[in-house]
């Protein structure tokens, strides 16, 4: 039983191709890391985890999210790093508890900056390793 009150879950490395279903469950879960795997997309029951904090979906072949991601009230951090993103996810800009997006090494050309500012909670947006337009460049450390 202790496990089904765990709130944080590493399934990073595993050769997932899907999001395992039971994860679904874990409503108390705060951190979920799928980094290091081989997942295309994230199913929209993601927005069942309502208690997620800090999303790591670092290094799989993702190119979007799904909208009901908007649903998870309480996100702070989410690592999209090292994947095909050709455009940031719009969803993000729905979250109004997001501190820190991590989109270093995708294929985003372009971020925008203009409807960034309306989130004031966001603290860092790192995406290093872009083909990014080259004003955008000089805004990423």
């Amino acid at each position: 039983e202790a496990s089904s009150l765990s709130w944080s879950l590493d399934m990073s490395g595993r050769g997932l191709s899907a999001v395992p279903a039971f994860i679904m469950n874990r409503q108390s879960l705060v951190v979920l890391n799928l980094s290091r795997n081989a997942l295309s997309c994230v199913p929209p029951e993601i927005s069942l985890l309502v208690n997620l904090v800090d999303l790591r979906l670092e290094a799989n072949s993702l190119s979007s999210l799904p909208t009901e991601l908007s649903s998870v009230l309480f996100l702070q951090h989410i690592n999209l790093s090292r994947n095909s993103f050709t455009e940031y996810p719009a969803v993000l800009l729905d979250l109004a508890s997001l501190k820190t997006v991590l989109l270093d090494d995708n294929a985003l050309s372009s971020v925008p900056l203009d409807l960034l500012t309306d989130q004031e909670t966001l603290e860092r947006l790192s995406v290093t390793n872009n083909p990014l337009e080259e004003s955008l460049q000089r805004l990423s450390p």
